[in-house]
């Protein structure tokens, strides 16, 4: 049962969750199978750790559930396993339904006005009205609901053929407008951030810019949400002076936390892209808001913390000089990893940590400590152990480490052949720079022609190799 569906949708709950699926199955309202329960109760008696787990192999399952069956001529738990996964489907549905109450309400509102239920149609409009009003977030999901609301008000009062309506129409047609606007801004923002991160067809800009020129000749752009869709726009389509107002804007008004979570994956994108391009100073910027993202809980897989996150979070602090910061992440979240991932997650971020405080023997003895858990975390691991003997210029361990690592990219088959290649240009840059370092004949030319070949390169760490040549090219001499 090990990579069922079944089991992969079971790893995304929190452990609540998990433990609510029980009431949730024992409910004859939603669940009339005894067998479903039984089900349950096996895969519970493994919980959380359910890969590999013994007692969770299919024939030990079918033979606990099935006892007078042969296994090899059953198809049972499969079908048990299929109505389990549809009464799980159920109860995220459940969960989803309570997570989002003003969804629930505004259905409830459509069913009474059809059942002419006035009074409590009446009842419920107030409440959801007075709920709406407390909001100080209001965005896309906002006008939404708002138009909603006031389109089921409008047409219950005209069917009254009420005298003074209390709905006006005007305020439901500009709601449905923001909100249109905000859409259509948030599309635009996703295309043009996809567009950044991969390689295709270039999106025609001038309907782009004509809607812009638009939406700025109306009084939209008064509602704070509409105008941070139109600052992140703008900066995606080139306008990098607009990040501080977008970064003042977003601090004043922030987004709900469902618009805020893929809003700030599209700013630190953007973020990426200014770094990669030369703009150091964006460097604190995206860790500020990566942070934000990680302490909010946008980043955890399931009931977890991601392990390629926390590693992520880890090296733009260190990056920064934030040392105190990143041993605190690191001692706080690392525990709340997948337990199969956290120790070589601990001895990377720590490597990482005390590379970058210079502490290189401590960092070595943490690095060799780092197992197979994922390509990047490996790969990674390498490059700073290289970077290590090279500020130690120890020529051995160097070149010994080079010939490995590069027999170890080149056999990875799990990761894209750009991403190999960016990994083989660094190991083969590393190389270069190590000889130009180690040679007495080296000139100041022979560094700067090492430079400029760098432009034309795709190098999975492009800011140490540049770095460490221009501290070779101050000290290098003259012809």
């Amino acid at each position: 049962m090990y990579k069922s569906n079944l089991l992969t949708l079971i790893k995304s709950l929190t452990k609540e969750e998990f433990m609510g699926f029980e009431l949730f199955l024992k409910s004859p309202f939603f669940n009339k199978r005894q067998k479903c329960i039984e089900l349950y109760y096996a895969i519970k008696a493994s919980y959380p750790n359910l890969e590999n787990a013994p007692k969770l192999k299919k024939e030990v399952v079918f033979v606990k559930l099935f006892p007078s069956r042969d296994f090899t001529q059953s198809s049972a738990l499969r079908e048990l396993s299929s109505d389990l996964l549809t009464l799980l489907e159920q109860y995220i549905k459940q969960i989803a339904f309570e997570k989002r109450e003003i969804y629930a309400n505004l259905l409830l509102l459509n069913e009474l006005n059809e059942r002419n239920q006035d009074k409590r149609f009446y009842t419920l409009s107030k409440r959801i009205k007075k709920e709406q009003e407390k909001q100080t977030s209001r965005s896309i999901r906002y006008y939404y609901h708002n138009f909603f609301l006031n389109y089921e008000l409008f047409y219950f009062e005209a069917n009254l053929k009420t005298k003074n309506p209390s709905t006006d129409l005007y305020q439901v047609l500009n709601n449905f407008q923001y909100y249109t606007y905000l859409e259509q801004l948030r599309i635009y923002c996703i295309m043009l951030n996809r567009q950044s991160i991969k390689a295709g067809k270039d999106f025609d800009t001038k309907e782009i810019n004509s809607f812009l020129a638009f939406l700025k000749s109306t009084d939209a752009l008064k509602i704070p949400s509409i105008a941070i869709y139109t600052y992140m726009l703008e900066i995606l389509l080139g306008d990098t002076e607009k990040y501080t107002p977008l970064k003042i804007l977003l601090k004043k008004h922030a987004l709900p936390e469902q618009e805020l979570e893929s809003f700030l994956t599209m700013l630190i994108t953007y973020l990426n892209r200014q770094i990669n391009t030369g703009h150091q100073e964006f460097i604190p910027e995206r860790f500020d808001w990566y942070y934000e993202m990680f302490t909010r809980g946008f980043l955890l897989i399931g009931a977890y913390v991601s392990f390629r996150h926390l590693k992520n979070l880890i090296s733009l602090a260190v990056q920064r000089g934030d040392f105190e910061l990143a041993k605190n992440v690191i001692e706080e979240y690392t525990p709340r990893i997948e337990p199969k991932y956290q120790d070589t997650s601990f001895h990377y971020n720590m490597g990482a940590l005390l590379f970058y405080q210079n502490n290189f023997d401590d960092a070595i003895m943490h690095l060799q400590k780092v197992t197979y858990i994922d390509a990047f975390y490996h790969f990674d691991s390498k490059s700073l152990l290289l970077k290590i003997y090279y500020e130690e210029q120890d020529f051995e361990a160097f070149f010994a480490l080079v010939n490995s690592y590069q027999q170890l990219v080149k056999r990875n088959e799990q990761v894209s052949k750009r991403h190999q290649e960016e990994y083989l240009n660094f190991i083969r840059a590393a190389k270069e720079l190590y000889k130009l370092k180690t040679n007495p004949s080296t000139l100041k030319q022979d560094v700067q022609e090492f430079i400029d070949g760098l432009k034309s390169q795709k190098i999975s760490d492009p800011r140490w190799i540049k770095k460490k040549a221009d501290e070779l090219f101050l000290v290098t001499g003259d012809k």
